[in-house]
This record gives structure tokens, C-alpha cells and sequence, in this order.
């Protein structure tokens, strides 16, 4: 028997070998291209099934040129180059609580940056999950992990994962996620959500996915759970946190703008029960905090804003981070977004490309 499978196994071989390449191919969707990106290049970085890729590209950045930064979750991913005057970049989602924004600026010895940093609301919840947490997120890009992942695997099995395109205008897409739904981080670090915008703006229900009119976001605030959990008073803990952050950028010449994400306004409706009083109660905390630092800080909970400039229940589109912005005491530009999508996606490349490499017009 052993022999049987040696023989078999021997014959075989070439052809698995084969097969293993086409699909590592396939799977990886120019990864090899990832090791000599530049910020001069038109880009689209986005690789679900090791998002490590992103953070290991950003933590890699040479920002001494970049006297602007956003610092924060993917809640802070929307700020753009093309909306502030001094040159521009978002390291967004490398850091997930307030800590972490500290141990950011010391990796990377940031000093004498302007840096927008968002505050989570749920980073004053004693309840959520990691909320101290200390360790940003790894930024572990294995070759391996990113090819042999069992649930890629088994996508390109089932015919999820397809060969890599190569549009024109030098857009290069790097990875599943840019291949497959043009969604990934762009060159100045902010994130583009191209099928997602696609599925909101036409209201597409399979390519918005699980929050098709927020049903993921409010079963989890009905639960409880999630980064929703029910609390009355903000965490005194990590408002030490932030006073140490403070501390942090001034030591280093950093000035910081803080601020609170906004969330969809059928989210914000639902936040405003005293299932949530930790927000308010951090909001006037940290106000007080940044008052007596003199630092500004700004509540966008509930931002003046529709559900249909939301990507989800708390991710806005670039349009509200532009309107937010203008509230800042920062230097930006005047423009206007536009997305111009068509419904039927085998019509829509064009017209995503064109929003990716404008979709705004200088005012």
C-alpha cells in the first residue's frame, strides 16, 4: 500500500506542483508587487486574509516629510491627502485603543507633527473586550499564512477568488480584497471602500453585506456586545490614558486634535439611551481633560450628517470626515466629492477608477 501511494504520489507530483503554483498565483493577486510600493505610486493595498500587510506597510512609512497624520482605528481611515494643505498621512488602524496611539508615537518617534488622532467612544468602556490592550496590532506579513489560509483556500475552491486584473491609469491592485471588491488602503494611507460605496449608493443589498440597514450594528446594540456593551460612567483608567497621551505629544512638540467618530444617525438615536451613558459622560471628561491641557478636542457623535453619507452604523464616508474636519482648527483645502457609480458591476470599473484617482473637485 505504502508503495502504491509512493508510486501514485511520484506521478502525480508535476501536476500538483502546477496546480499549487496557479493557485498561489491566483491567491497572492501581486503581493510580490507589495515590497517596492513608493507613496508616488497609485496603489490599492487590500488583503483580507492578512490585513497584517496594511499595518506592516504603514508602520514602514518615512513620515518625515508628512507633518499631518491621523492616528486611531478604521474610524479614522476616511481623512484623505487631497483635503488638507500641508502634505498628509493616515495611519489609520494601526492602534485600536488609546494606549496603543501612545506606544504609535513612540515606535515611530513621531515629533512635531499635527496629528488628528480619533478617540473611540467605546475606548471609555471598562466593559469592551482589549480596551487597555497595550500591543498594537501585528504586523506579521508570512508569505505562508497569506497563501495557504484555509478560508482563501477555500474560496478560490468555490469561485470567490479570482486572477489578478491590471487596469489602466497605473492603478495597481494589490491583494484579494483590491482585486475582488476594490477595497483597500491607498497611498496616502487612507482606506477606499470602492464595492461597499457601490452597494450603499444603490442600495445593494449583497454588496453591503451583514449591515444592510444597520440590522449588524443594531442587533449588537440590542445585545449588548461588540464594542456596544452597556455601561453608566467612563472609564477613569483610560482617561489616565489620555492624560498620559497628552503628556506624550508634548514632550515630543505633537499638537493634537482629538475627536469622537461619528456614528450614523439611526445609530446615534439608539446610543442616546441610558444603556450609553459612559459617551456623554466621557465626552464631558475628556472635554475637561483637553480644556486643562489646552489641547482641542471634538464631540462628532452625532454629527450633522444623513445615513446615506454611512458606509455603515459607524463608519462614515469621506464626505462627513471633510464637513469634520472644516470644524477643526487646521489648514485644508476647498473641494467636493462626487461618486458616480453605475448599478450593473460588469459597467462600473471605469467609473470606480475615475472616483479613485479624483472623485473630488477643487473648489
Amino acid at each position: 500500500m505504502r508503495k502504491f501511494v509512493f508510486n501514485l504520489l511520484t506521478v502525480c507530483a508535476p501536476a500538483i506542483l502546477v496546480i499549487m503554483g496557479l493557485v498561489s498565483v491566483g491567491l497572492n493577486h501581486n503581493l510580490h508587487r507589495y515590497g517596492g510600493l513608493t507613496n508616488e505610486q497609485k496603489f490599492l493595498l487590500g488583503e483580507p486574509y492578512n490585513d497584517a500587510y496594511i499595518v506592516h506597510c504603514k508602520l514602514n512609512q518615512d513620515l518625515k516629510d508628512y507633518p499631518a497624520l491621523a492616528l486611531g482605528s478604521s474610524r479614522v481611515l476616511q481623512f484623505s491627502d487631497e483635503m488638507f494643505e500641508e502634505r498628509f498621512y493616515n495611519l489609520g488602524y494601526t492602534s485600536q485603543t488609546i494606549i496603543q496611539i501612545s506606544k504609535i508615537i513612540e515606535r515611530l518617534r513621531l515629533e512635531n507633527k499635527t496629528l488628528v488622532i480619533g478617540l473611540d467612544q467605546w475606548s471609555f468602556n471598562d466593559k469592551v473586550k482589549r480596551v487597555h490592550d497595550e500591543k498594537p496590532k501585528p504586523s506579521d506579513v508570512s508569505f505562508l499564512r497569506t497563501v495557504f489560509f484555509r478560508t482563501k483556500i477555500r474560496d478560490i475552491l468555490f469561485g470567490k477568488v479570482r486572477f489578478s486584473l491590471q487596469p489602466s491609469n497605473q492603478l495597481l491592485l494589490i491583494g484579494s480584497g483590491a482585486n475582488l471588491a476594490l477595497n483597500g488602503m491607498k497611498s496616502d494611507g487612507s482606506f477606499y471602500y470602492g464595492q461597499l460605496i457601490h452597494g450603499r449608493l444603490k442600495e445593494i443589498k449583497e454588496l453591503i453585506g451583514l449591515d444592510f440597514n444597520y440590522a449588524y450594528t443594531l442587533a449588537r446594540i440590542e445585545e449588548g456586545n461588540a464594542n456596544f456593551e452597556h455601561a453608566s460612567v467612563a472609564s477613569s483608567k483610560s482617561l489616565k490614558h489620555l492624560e498620559d497621551l497628552i503628556q506624550l505629544c508634548k514632550m515630543r512638540n505633537n499638537r493634537p486634535v482629538f475627536f469622537f467618530p461619528p456614528f450614523a444617525p439611526t445609530i446615534g438615536e439608539q446610543l442616546k439611551s441610558e444603556n450609553y451613558d459612559y459617551i456623554r459622560d466621557a465626552s464631558r471628561k475628556v472635554a475637561e481633560v483637553c480644556t486643562r491641557e489646552g489641547v482641542p478636542f471634538f464631540d462628532f457623535t452625532h454629527f450633522k450628517s444623513d445615513d446615506s453619507q454611512y458606509l455603515d452604523g459607524f463608519h462614515a464616508g469621506k464626505q462627513v470626515y471633510y464637513q469634520m474636519l472644516q470644524e477643526m482648527p487646521l489648514p485644508t483645502t476647498k473641494i467636493s466629492f462626487e461618486n458616480r457609480f453605475e448599478t450593473k458591476a460588469e459597467k462600473s470599473f471605469s467609473l470606480f477608477r475615475e472616483d479613485f484617482f479624483g472623485g473630488y473637485s477643487k473648489l
